[in-house]
Parts: C-alpha cells; sequence; structure tokens
C-alpha cells in the first residue's frame, strides 16, 4: 500500500517519480518546488527502493521533469480479491436481436463516471482517472513499463500499430503512430489479481480465464494531424510523451517529447458465454466529426461494428458474402479499410486481421515457427486458414508444450513477455520479431502490435 500512496501523492504534486531525458522550463516550475525538493527526492528512493519493475506506473528513464504540472499517471492495481456479483445491465440485452440497444448500453457502461468529470484543482482534467471513477473502479495491466512499447507518463499510453500512408485516410501523405490504454472493469481485474498474485514473482497463467461480465475498454488515440488526416477535426486531445522520432528510433533510450494525440477509436472485449463459438464479443467505437453539433461530443463515438465470431466459412470461394457473426455499421462517415473480407477491425489496427482473429492469439509461449504470412490478398489461403476459426476461451490456437490460453487479452501476452525478457529467462532478438527461451533454448514470436 506504501507504493501506490506514494504514486498518487506525488502525482498530486506534478512531480514525477524518476529523471527524465530532456531539460525543463524553469518558469513553470511551481512555486513550491524549491521547499519540496528534499521530500521529493525522499519519496523517489523510497519508491524506486519499493516498487518491482512491472508495477512502476512508467518507466524510470521516462518520467515527468521537475516542475511538470500537468497530468501524471497513476497505476490502478489494488485487484478485487473476489468476483463481482453485479452484471453489466447490457449482459441482459441480446446482441444479435437488438444490436443497437446493446452497444448504446457498452457505450454508456464504459462512459460511466469517466466523462464530464471536470477539473482537480491543478486545473487538470479529471477525465477517465479511472481509479478514482466515483461509479466504479477500472484497473491496468502491471508490466506495461517496460521495453519499446511501455507507457509513457502523462495518460499511461502504449505504442501500438502505426498508420501508414494511405491508412487513415486516401490523402494521408505521412506515417501516424497509436497510443493506447487499456482499462479493466472489476469483474475483469479479478482475473488481473489472481496472474499478478505477486509483485515480486513470476504470474499464474493457469489462472488467466475471465469471467462473464469482464469488461475491457480501450481507447487508442493517434498523432495524425487534421491536414493530413481530415477525420481527426474536433477529436478529444490528450498529451502523451511518444517518441520524438518514431520512424528511425522507438527504443526504451529513444528521445521522447510531449505532443497532441487524438482520440481516433475506443474498443471494447465483453465476455460472454452467449457467444457460445468464442465466448467473446469484440467491438470498436470510433469518431465521426460529421455529426452535428460544434466540437467533440462524446455522442460522436459511434459503432463500428462488433463480432462474436470469425465466420470461418467467409472465403474468397463466395466474393459476396459478408460477415454473419458480426453487426457492421456502414452509416459512419470516415475512410475505414476493415478486415479480411469485410470482418470487423478498426481503423487503426491492422487490416490483415479482425479484433477476435488477433486476440484469439493470446498465449505463452507463442509458436516457435513464424505465424503465417499476413499478406492482405492471402488473407484466406491455406497458410492462414488457422487464423479464421473460432476459438473458444481457454482453448491455445497454437499449441506448444507448456503452452497456456492468455483468454484473448493480448496485453497479457504483452505483460508476460516482459516480464520473463526483465527476469532474463528469454532475450529478445535485434529485430525485436523473436525471442529464445533461456531454459530450453528454443525460439517464439514475440508480442508484437508496433510493425
Amino acid at each position: 500500500m506504501f507504493r501506490r500512496v506514494l504514486v498518487v501523492a506525488m502525482a498530486l504534486t506534478g512531480v514525477g517519480l524518476f529523471g527524465c531525458a530532456e531539460k525543463s522550463d524553469d518558469s513553470a516550475a511551481p512555486a513550491n518546488l524549491e521547499e519540496s525538493v528534499d521530500s521529493v527526492e525522499s519519496a523517489k528512493l523510497a519508491v524506486a527502493a519499493q516498487t518491482p519493475v512491472g508495477w512502476l506506473p512508467y518507466p524510470e528513464n521516462a518520467g515527468p521533469l521537475p516542475g511538470w504540472t500537468g497530468k501524471v499517471f497513476q497505476l490502478s492495481v489494488d485487484f478485487p480479491s473476489q468476483v463481482s456479483d453485479e452484471q453489466p445491465q447490457f449482459m441482459s440485452i441480446d446482441f444479435q436481436q437488438n444490436p443497437d440497444a446493446y452497444w448504446r448500453s457498452v457505450r454508456n457502461y464504459i462512459y460511466e463516471g469517466n466523462i464530464d468529470r471536470g477539473d482537480d484543482p491543478q486545473g487538470n482534467s479529471l477525465d477517465w482517472n479511472t481509479q478514482t471513477n466515483p461509479v466504479r473502479t477500472w484497473y491496468n495491466m502491471p508490466w506495461r513499463a517496460y521495453g519499446p512499447n511501455a507507457r509513457e507518463f502523462i495518460n499511461g499510453l502504449t505504442r501500438e500499430f502505426p498508420a501508414s500512408p494511405g491508412t487513415l485516410d486516401p490523402t494521408q501523405q505521412h506515417f501516424a503512430y497509436t497510443w493506447a490504454r487499456a482499462i479493466y472493469n472489476p469483474i475483469a481485474a479479478y482475473t488481473l489479481g489472481q496472474v499478478w498474485d505477486d509483485e515480486t514473482g513470476p504470474p499464474d497463467l493457469a489462472d488467466a480465464k475471465f469471467a462473464d461480465g469482464a469488461v475491457i475498454a480501450k481507447l487508442l488515440f493517434t498523432t495524425a494531424v487534421e491536414s493530413d488526416v481530415p477525420y481527426v477535426r474536433d477529436a478529444y486531445t490528450w498529451q502523451a510523451n511518444t517518441y520524438a522520432d518514431p520512424k528511425n528510433c522507438a527504443k526504451e533510450d529513444c528521445a521522447r517529447k510531449v505532443t497532441d494525440v487524438h482520440l481516433y477509436q475506443i474498443d471494447f472485449a465483453i465476455k460472454d458465454s452467449r457467444a457460445s463459438e468464442t465466448q467473446w464479443v469484440f467491438g470498436t467505437f470510433v469518431h465521426d466529426p460529421s455529426l452535428p453539433g460544434d466540437g467533440f461530443s462524446w455522442d460522436k463515438m459511434v459503432p463500428l461494428g462488433f463480432m462474436w465470431g470469425n465466420d470461418p466459412g467467409l472465403t474468397s470461394n463466395n466474393p459476396n458474402g459478408v460477415p454473419t457473426q458480426s453487426k457492421i455499421y456502414d452509416n459512419t462517415h470516415i475512410f475505414e479499410h476493415m478486415g479480411c473480407h469485410k470482418r470487423l477491425v478498426g481503423p487503426v489496427d491492422n487490416p490483415k486481421s479482425a479484433c477476435l482473429s488477433c486476440h484469439m492469439s493470446a498465449q505463452h509461449p507463442l509458436p516457435e515457427s513464424p505465424i503465417a504470412p499476413g499478406k492482405l490478398e492471402d488473407c484466406d489461403s491455406p497458410a492462414n486458414a488457422a487464423y479464421w476459426t473460432n476459438l473458444k476461451s481457454g482453448d491455445i490456437l497454437w499449441p506448444t508444450d507448456g503452452a497456456y490460453s492468455l483468454d484473448y487479452s493480448m496485453e497479457m501476452t504483452s505483460a508476460v513477455q516482459n516480464y520473463f525478457t526483465a527476469s532474463k529467462q528469454i532475450t529478445i532478438s535485434s529485430d525485436g520479431k523473436t525471442y529464445r527461451d533461456e531454459d530450453s533454448d528454443q525460439e517464439h514470436n514475440t508480442a508484437r502490435r508496433h510493425e
């Protein structure tokens, strides 16, 4: 508890836990900085001594500068000790028969207590401070303050899939980079607490199975600007400490800079046994600036769709086929690439895949041999057939000796990989695409969302 109190206390002072990479503007320092510097330094030492690296809110070498008065991310990891009996209201709505009522209920659940909360005494927005949500606490995955995709210090965003020119708009000329944060409702967080029940020990992968009513929501932001991607007009905007030159340097020791990022989509994953073939429902909301009203409104985050199966029979042999294990909305006024044969995938996601197809590969370890090529034009080739099967929760897509299902959680896959890398039980290759198990000397794929 001492560790978590310190994180909160230091965030409220506007002073970071650790050192920094750039020189600050002294004129921006708070008036009481000199008087508090000794106690702040003492607190830094106390936190560094008591906090395992996997439970830090952001990397030690990428924290806020002294004098930073903006937001500072707080990790929410006081996980519930038992599963909540309270099911979200949308769990009583038939998502196939009443899709509109379903997505509205899901969106309301994600928004409740997270938006329109005003500012704190320092003038920083309280929106999405999920650990202080007055309705229900939301939680974060440990072990995401490590490696090249580690959380940045302002809003706890991690680096995700980049959007190459033409991905977000036909006229897009420049790469845009995606930064995201996932949050877990109390039912989902109970599972996190079972897997990560020891802050210094290994994860208990046998407990990585979510209960019905578990909700994971993810806010995805882009570095794209309106002149290059018109759809970011009026988008909800955060600051993030992103890589200064992401195309050429995106590793732990690369320079970072504070920049604006714009909310482009909100994803959700819901554990629901009514989805009998997968037990999961995945969906995406996207920002539609063409809707009536000036400026940003949370009502302008509209559904692109949701899916509960991969439609295994949907192949190029049926060129007029459409997904039947999905509800796809085509009334949004944004450029959209969708996935293989129009399966659901968000605009900042990989167009070679689909929401469920990607996440059902969550396991540890990943395959020893490379996964089949991901060429979009070959998305239903025999080599890629496994991606379009329906995998039930708890089953393993790529069976290997000693493999554990991580129940559709790719973030847990990354976190587990970070733990074993930091504890020197595996070694990542120089290109970041594979790792070698030091005990078995076997090679496996890494969990990657940044290529």
